[in-house]
C-alpha cells in the first residue's frame, strides 16, 4: 500500500516538474515598446489543471502595468505574476491572486522583464481573465506619498484613483466655482458603478459667507464615502471637516463656516453612488446657534417643518399658535402618511384652570427613529416640561393624560427613512373617565370597580352573554349574575374568539375589581373554550381587550343550575350533561360510567 502511495506521489511530482519545464521553455518573451500594450485574454475556461503563461520584455528604462478589465476565478484557481521571464522560478513571484475573486486592482512590475501565469485548480475550476499589460517609462512614475506605492503618470486625474489614498486624484488642479451670496450650486452624481471612482468639486464665495450642503437624494454603498473640507485642496487630510460613510440612504445638511470648500465622492469596488445636492452660499452672520446640539444652522431653515439642529431647537422654539378647548371639547390631531426625514410638527392646547387633557391615539404608525414628545406648558423647546416620550417602532400607544390646563405635543420624524401616520383626539376634561368601557389603569381599576347592575336568574333560567366583533383596544365589559342559595352557574361558550392579548376573567361574588375572587382566566389567542362552572350563587364575567390590536367575538349561555345535581370529577359538572356523548370531566367520568350497550 505504501509503495502505491509513493508511486502516485512520484508521478504527481514528475507531472508538476514537466509542467514547469514546459512553462519555462514555452514562455518566449514578447517585446513591448514604451507605451505599447499587450492583451491577455482567457475566456471562461473550466479545464482542470489549466496553465497559461505569458512572458514580456521591454527596454531597460521601462516597467509594466497590468490593467485587469475583467477578472473572475474559482476557489482553487490563481494568477501568478513575477519578474524575469521564467515562470518556473518561484523566487521571482511578486504577486499571487487567489479565487474567489471578481476584480483585481492594477498591478505594477518595476522591472523590464515580467511573466504572468493563469493556473486552473485541480478539481472543479474556472478562469475568466481580460487584461492589458502596458510598458511605460519608469521615470514617469507618480509617487503616492501616503500610500507607499507608485503609479503611472498616465492615470493621473482620470476620475479613477490608483493610489490607495487617492493621491493621484485628490491633488489635481480642479477648477473653482464662485457663488454669490444666496446663489446655489447643483451637485449631481448620477447612478455610478465605476470602481475606485473619484469626483471632486471646489467652491468659493466672499469672505463673509459660508456654505450649506442640502442633500436631496443620497445613496452610497457600504465602503463608499463623501468627504467635505474647508479650503481648496482635497489632498489635505487636515482640511476634512466631515466624512459620510456608506451604507447610507440619507445625509443631514452640512455647514462649512469658511468661504472656500471642497467635496469629494469616493467609490470602492462593485460600487453604487447616487447623489443630488444643492450647495448654497449664505451669510455667516445669519447663523442660528443650536444651544443643545453644539452646532449652527442657517436662519433660512427656522420653522420650516424640518429640524436641522440635532435636538430640534430650530423648530421647537417657534411661535406656535394656541388652541383653546372648552371642557368636553376635543381637538383632532392628524398627520397623514409622511416620509419626510427630520420632520417636526408641534401643537399647543389650553383649557380652563380646572381641566386637564386626555390624548386618545386612534391610529399610530411610526418607524424606529421617529418619536412623539408630550409636555406641560406652552414651550416644546423646554426639555424639563416633557412628561411623556413615545419612541418607534410602534403601531399603537396607550392614552396619555396631561394633568395641567396647558400642554404641547410634537411629532418628530427620524433622521433617516421615516414613516409617520398619526390620528388622535385630545379631550379637555373636568370629570373622571371612569366606567366608559375602556380601561385606562393598567389593571382595569377604572372599569372593574364600577357599579354594575345585577341580573337574577331563577334555577334553570339562562342569560345570553354576547360580545359582537370588537376591535377596541383596552375595552372592558363586565356582567354580574345572581341566583338562589342552592344554585350555581354553568357557562356554555357556543362561539368563542379572542385575540392574542385579550382575555376573559370569571370570578365569584359581585366585585370584578377583587382579584382574589378570580377563579378562571381564559387568555387569547383562542378559537374555543370548555364550559366553566361557578359553584356559588353570585358570579361575574369580564371581557378585557388587549392594549394593542384586539379582536373579540363571543356568544355564551350562562345557566343557573342546582348545585346538588353536580357530578364530582376533577371539575364539577351538571348532571344534565351526563351521558350526552360529550365528556365534560377531564377524565371522561361523565361519559365512561354510563350504561353503554
Amino acid at each position: 500500500m505504501g509503495s502505491v502511495s509513493n508511486l502516485v506521489a512520484t508521478f504527481a511530482l514528475t507531472v508538476l516538474l514537466v509542467q514547469h519545464a514546459q512553462a519555462a521553455s514555452d514562455s518566449t518573451a514578447t517585446y513591448l515598446q514604451s507605451g505599447k500594450s499587450y492583451p491577455i485574454y482567457i475566456p471562461r475556461n473550466y479545464t482542470r489543471r489549466f496553465y497559461h503563461a505569458t512572458a514580456l520584455q521591454t527596454n531597460d528604462t521601462n516597467v509594466f502595468r497590468v490593467v485587469f478589465n475583467e477578472f473572475s476565478t474559482s476557489l482553487t484557481s490563481q494568477v501568478q505574476i513575477g519578474t524575469g521571464t521564467d515562470p518556473s522560478d518561484e523566487e521571482s513571484v511578486i504577486t499571487t491572486i487567489y479565487g474567489y475573486r471578481g476584480y483585481v486592482e492594477d498591478i505594477y512590475i518595476e522591472a523590464n522583464e515580467m511573466w504572468m501565469a493563469a493556473i486552473g485548480g485541480p478539481a472543479y475550476t474556472y478562469l475568466d481573465v481580460d487584461a492589458n499589460i502596458v510598458a511605460f517609462d519608469l521615470s514617469s512614475m507618480f509617487n503616492c506619498t501616503m500610500s507607499n506605492m507608485s503609479v503611472s503618470s498616465d492615470v493621473l486625474c482620470d476620475g479613477v484613483y490608483h493610489c490607495d489614498h487617492y493621491e493621484d486624484e485628490s491633488a489635481c488642479n480642479y477648477s473653482m466655482t464662485y457663488l454669490q451670496p444666496g446663489e446655489s450650486y447643483s451637485f449631481h452624481i448620477s447612478y455610478n458603478y465605476i470602481s475606485r471612482s473619484y469626483h471632486a468639486t471646489l467652491l468659493q464665495t466672499n469672505d463673509t459667507n459660508g456654505f450649506r450642503f442640502v442633500f436631496q437624494d443620497f445613496h452610497i454603498d457600504n465602503a463608499n464615502q463623501v468627504q467635505i473640507g474647508a479650503g481648496t485642496d482635497p489632498s489635505d487630510l487636515q482640511s476634512v471637516i466631515t466624512t459620510i460613510h456608506g451604507y447610507r440612504d440619507y445625509a443631514d445638511d452640512v455647514y462649512v463656516e469658511t468661504n472656500e470648500v471642497w467635496i469629494a465622492v469616493i467609490g470602492t469596488y462593485d460600487t453604487f453612488t447616487e447623489i443630488y445636492a444643492n450647495i448654497v452660499a449664505f451669510d455667516l452672520s445669519t447663523l442660528l446657534n443650536c444651544t443643545m446640539s453644539n452646532m449652527s444652522v442657517s436662519s433660512d431653515v427656522l420653522c420650516d417643518g424640518a429640524y436641522h439642529c440635532d435636538h430640534y431647537e430650530d423648530e421647537s422654539a417657534c411661535n406656535y399658535s394656541m388652541t383653546y378647548l372648552q371642557p368636553g371639547e376635543s381637538y383632532s390631531l392628524y398627520i397623514p402618511y409622511n416620509y419626510i426625514s427630520r420632520s417636526y410638527h408641534a401643537t399647543l392646547l389650553q383649557t380652563n384652570e380646572t381641566n386637564g387633557f386626555r390624548i386618545v391615539f386612534r391610529y399610530l404608525n411610526m418607524l424606529h427613529g421617529d418619536g412623539i414628545q408630550i409636555g406641560t406648558g406652552t414651550d416644546p423647546s423646554d426639555p424639563q416640561s416633557i412628561t411623556t416620550t413615545i419612541y418607534g417602532y410602534r403601531g399603537y400607544a396607550d392614552d396619555v393624560y396631561v394633568e395641567t390646563n396647558e400642554m404641547w405635543i410634537a411629532a418628530i420624524g427620524g433622521p433617516g427613512y421615516t414613516y409617520f401616520n398619526l390620528n388622535a383626539n385630545i379631550f379637555a376634561f373636568d370629570a373622571t373617565i371612569l366606567c366608559d368601557g375602556v380601561y385606562h389603569c393598567d389593571r382595569y381599576e377604572d372599569e372593574s370597580a364600577c357599579n354594575y347592575s345585577m341580573t337574577y336568574l331563577q334555577p334553570g333560567e339562562s342569560y345570553s352573554f354576547y360580545i359582537s366583533y370588537n376591535y377596541i383596544s383596552r375595552s372592558y365589559h363586565a356582567t354580574l349574575l345572581q341566583t338562589n342559595d342552592t344554585n350555581g352557574f354553568r357557562i356554555v361558550f357556543q362561539y368563542f374568539y379572542i385575540g392574542y392579548s385579550d382575555k376573559i376573567q370569571i370570578g365569584t361574588g359581585t366585585d370584578p375589581s377583587d382579584l382574589q375572587s378570580v377563579i378562571t382566566t381564559i387568555n387569547g389567542s383562542r378559537y374555543y373554550t370548555d364550559d366553566v362552572y361557578v359553584v356559588t350563587n353570585e358570579m361575574w364575567i369580564a371581557a378585557i381587550g388587549g392594549p394593542d390590536y384586539t379582536y373579540f367575538y363571543i356568544i355564551a349561555n350562562i345557566v343557573a343550575i342546582d348545585l346538588s345535581t353536580l357530578l364530582n370529577c376533577t371539575l364539577s359538572v351538571s348532571s344534565d350533561v351526563l351521558c350526552d356523548g360529550v365528556y365534560h370531566c377531564d377524565r371522561y367520568e361523565d361519559e365512561s360510567a354510563c350504561n353503554t350497550v
